[in-house]
């Protein structure tokens, strides 16, 4: 005996201090361990006496785990049953945390996957199972492991309940086996209608798996919500088949989140083959523009997609369309190289009759920004700095003339309409106020690397006076695409704990290029360059991937978002030398 028990302390090194614990139960408790050189978890199980059939299940149940191999199932490495009388020794992969811990807050791990990715690699582990002839009995949120190396991966563990399965996918049960606000209404229903224990029960089912998974699924998707109401009402909503909280979260939502997102190609037209660099939605989701490689402008009408008029006053491709936020028939339009930005109106009937006008630089522009009804914002490249236009429509033309100019370098301007002030971006960002010459807020004190590119989240909440809305942290939420490939989210109105990190997900991923959020601010795209073809969709509440778009040929430019009135989300993007329009919309 003392022979064994030193091989099993070379074998495994456990740490049952305080600090190496990582729960416990009626089982025994689970604590980190070294296994070949690596920290895994231990798993110490009391064993059963006296009872050979118990002590020979719990064999049998070992040996069915050590022979799964699935990167969605938790690996065993290694058993120990000989050298305790009274424990089970099992070694197991070490995880970040359960489903349970992400969705109540508790999860401190890595950044999760996207959402649909997740419920794939449950459904895909639990497919394994039952593949080997075997089902699960105990599928829940806590049984689902998150791992703790990258690719972050889902695992389905705690296999105390698993049973082998006959030809016609059925098992015998000799008691029924779960935890009841999971199990499956057939599960239920036998529990309910037992009289009497010696009677044979009737054979289960792999489908018994399936239910407790999509309960799961619902739980995950809406962050910690049971699709069967509060838990003392689970197990009768079960059996009654009444899914009151399913049932009220598509009221609330309108849908569950993307399942009912379709994508759309439509037929813009166009007086030759336009080889768009730009696609906008205006404020109110009636008009859209694009600019091309050529440096045509188009404008359509939506959702009839007429050609209201299509101009050239560029000679080169068209870098950014900036709609007026408040005058949705106004639009202005640039390009980098020639030194020119265009104003136009589209509100006459007159389709051959453009307002436009021109603001002639010698040198280079790198960004416009409407930030009033009548100003406008100008980033000069070569010499940096910020020049504000006055604008005005003057009968059949528009004129503009510089009233003010902030000294730094710019690559990106962003306003912020709740609070009147003006957001940069170069190196770092920086926060002015039309009242001040020099920036009121600074990025620097977190810089890690350089910022590509930078968006502002709104705010729709109901507004105060504009001294309250300058002092809410609501409205200083920025998203940061750096150059080392992360998406940084800063606010410098926030604690320093909520200024983070969104790193890459998915291992496909190249730089997070380009951002942009949904007008409510509830969503964030962030796309990928033209060597991939991600756009992923994150949650601001809780900051984590909520679906993922693909495009055959990668993003170029940020897309153009549009939310109506009942719930409905539009984004345009487009791929290089195509002229296409996908609309992702979340339908009631």
């Amino acid at each position: 005996m003392l022979k064994i028990l030193n091989l099993f302390r070379k074998t495994v090194k456990l740490d049952e201090t305080e600090g190496g614990k990582l729960g416990s139960g009626g089982y025994g408790f689970v604590c980190k361990g070294i296994y070949e050189k690596k920290v895994e978890a231990v798993k110490k199980i009391l064993k059963e006496h006296g009872d050979s059939e118990k002590i020979t299940k719990a064999r049998r149940e070992m040996e069915e785990h050590k022979g799964l191999d699935h990167e969605n199932v938790l690996r065993l490495l290694y058993v120990d049953d000989t050298t305790n009388k009274d424990f089970t020794y099992l070694v197991l992969e070490l995880c970040a945390g359960t489903l349970t811990d992400f969705c109540g807050g508790k999860y401190k791990g890595p950044m999760l996957p996207p959402d649909e990715l997740v419920l794939y690699q449950i459904a895909n582990g639990l497919n394994y199972i039952h593949s080997r002839d075997l089902v699960h009995r105990d599928v829940k949120p806590d049984n689902i492991l998150i791992s703790i190396s990258t690719p972050i991966t889902m695992k389905l563990s705690d296999f105390g309940f698993i049973k082998k399965v006959g030809s016609q996918e059925t098992f015998s049960q000799s008691g029924l086996k779960g935890t009841l606000n999971w199990m499956a209404p057939e599960m239920l229903e036998i529990l309910n209608s037992a009289t009497d224990e010696t009677e044979e029960l009737p054979r289960g089912t792999i489908e018994s798996d399936t239910f407790s998974a999509g309960c799961v699924f619902f739980y995950f998707v809406s962050r910690g919500l049971h699709p069967f109401g509060s838990l003392v009402l689970v197990p009768s909503n079960i059996v009654q088949n009444n899914p009151m909280q399913f049932n009220s979260y598509k009221q609330t939502n309108g849908s569950i989140p993307f399942s009912n997102w379709k994508q759309q190609q439509i037929k813009l037209q166009t007086q030759h083959d336009a080889n768009i660099v730009e696609l906008n939605f205006n404020g109110n989701g009636t008009q859209l523009a694009a600019g091309c490689i050529s440096g045509d402008v188009y404008v359509w009408n939506y959702p009839g997609c007429e050609l209201l008029f299509q101009t050239k006053q560029h000679l080169e491709l068209i870098k950014d369309i900036e709609w007026n936020p408040i005058r949705h028939d106004w639009l202005a339009t640039f390009t980098f190289l020639v030194s020119r930005v265009c104003l136009y109106s589209s509100s006459s009937k007159s389709v051959t009759k453009i307002y436009n006008t021109s603001i002639d630089y010698m040198r280079y522009i790198n960004c416009v920004k409407w930030i009033s009804e009548n100003q406008i914002a100008l980033a000069p490249a070569a010499c940096g700095g910020i020049e504000i236009w006055d604008v005005h429509e003057m009968q059949s033309n528009m004129s503009a003339k510089i009233v003010r100019k902030y000294e730094d370098r710019i690559s990106h301007l962003h306003w912020i309409e709740n609070t009147k002030y003006l957001a940069s971006c170069a190196s770092s960002i920086k926060i002015w106020s039309t009242d001040c010459e020099e920036p009121i807020y600074s990025s620097n004190s977190w810089q890690r690397s350089g910022i590509y590119y930078f968006t502002w989240c709104p705010n729709l909440k109901p507004r105060e006076d504009i001294e309250a809305e300058r002092k809410s942290p609501n409205n200083f939420i920025f998203a940061c695409a750096m150059l080392s490939g992360e998406i940084l989210i800063w606010n410098p109105l926030g604690k320093q704990q909520e200024n983070r990190i969104l790193s890459r997900t998915h291992e496909k991923w190249a730089n997070a290029f380009w951002l942009a959020f949904s007008p409510d601010g509830r969503l964030l795209s962030s796309s990928s360059d033209y060597a991939n073809d991600i756009m992923i969709l994150w949650s601001t509440e809780t900051w984590t991937p909520m679906f993922t778009i693909r495009a055959p040929y990668g993003f170029f430019h940020p897309p153009s978002w549009w939310s109506g009135d009942t719930n409905e989300y539009k984004i345009t993007c487009h791929r290089d030398n195509h002229l296409r329009d996908e609309a992702y919309m979340d339908d009631n």
